[in-house]
């Protein structure tokens, strides 16, 4: 996967979304397929929701990320997200 903020290179696949290039992605919305593709973000909840139990299981921050297929940085600004609507709730 490039990122879409660079040049991509000629022999390049860019991924558009739910794990689909671009032309595969256009080709299912076109057809009504889409919903063949879950999505592949999760809620903010769901990853509180499974922060907690690891962490209540004594994992540490970068185990649960692994854990949870994510980057640390992103299962923090996850947690981030939901604490912050939360507290304007």
């Amino acid at each position: 996967m490039v990122p879409q903020h660079q040049p991509v290179p000629e022999d390049a696949v860019v991924h558009s979304a739910r794990g689909l290039c671009a032309g595969c992605w256009s080709w299912a919305e076109y057809h009504g397929r889409l919903d063949e593709f879950p999505k592949l973000q999760r809620t903010a909840a769901s990853v509180v929701e499974e922060h907690e139990f690891l962490a209540a299981q004594g994992l540490g921050p970068d185990e649960i990320a692994t854990r949870l297929g994510m980057r640390r940085t992103s299962m923090e600004r996850a947690l981030y997200r939901h604490r912050a609507r939360e507290h304007a709730a």
